[in-house]
């Protein structure tokens, strides 16, 4: 388990670390993890958060250590908290980044994140396969050529990535980004065992937001 773990994480990731001008920007492409969800000011504040989803198996926990390890190697930053999520602490990355260049991209599998976008900050969301993407319009579904991803990285072990901006948040989820959180605490998020306002789903949620705003 612990070679496929880490084979599977290079298999993937690499297709993007080495896509890019490697050399470049790997300085400029730190990895976010979870370190415990336990622990964190969520789990503080609400103890059912997450209460649904499996525990890690300890051979998995184990095989982060190697994996920050292999990471620092390579020269690429990794970044986890005790306290807080990697969704918190992409964020503040983000926001430390801007201060120093036109456009911050992230990669990530966690619709969450579509909430850090704007007019500076882009997001590339990874699909498992072009079905599990058909909600995405068509003419995002590549990286352009000018960007720092390779026009030929596909991401294909994951079948299709999508890069996401302010307009393509809206088209795919009702609402800009800023109103991501709004929907997520009206219509709840089963993923993270948040029950959201009693009768009010996805659908209703968006029609709220576009009615007041808030």
């Amino acid at each position: 388990s612990y070679i496929f773990f880490i084979i599977r994480f290079i298999s993937e990731k690499s297709l993007i670390f080495f896509d890019l001008k490697f050399k470049e920007f790997i300085n400029k492409f730190p990895t976010i993890f979870d370190k415990n969800s336990k622990t964190t000011f969520r789990m503080q504040m609400y103890k059912d958060y997450k209460g649904k989803r499996p525990q890690k198996l300890y051979a998995l926990k184990d095989q982060m250590d190697l994996l920050h390890s292999l990471l620092k190697h390579i020269g690429i930053q990794s970044y986890w908290s005790n306290s807080y999520e990697a969704d918190d602490l992409a964020g503040s990355l983000i926001q430390k980044f801007k201060k120093d260049v036109d456009t911050v991209y992230f990669v990530t599998k966690d619709h969450d994140w579509l909430q850090l976008l704007d007019r500076n900050v882009k997001g590339i969301l990874l699909y498992p396969n072009d079905n599990a993407a058909k909600d995405a319009r068509n003419d995002h579904s590549y990286v352009p050529e000018n960007d720092i991803f390779s026009k030929k990285s596909q991401i294909k072990a994951y079948g299709k990535q999508v890069v996401y901006n302010e307009q393509t948040c809206f088209e795919v989820e009702g609402v800009y980004p800023r109103f991501i959180p709004d929907k997520k605490g009206l219509a709840g998020d089963s993923s993270d065992n948040i029950p959201g306002a009693t009768g009010i789903g996805p659908v209703t949620a968006v029609a709220l937001i576009s009615a007041f705003r808030t």
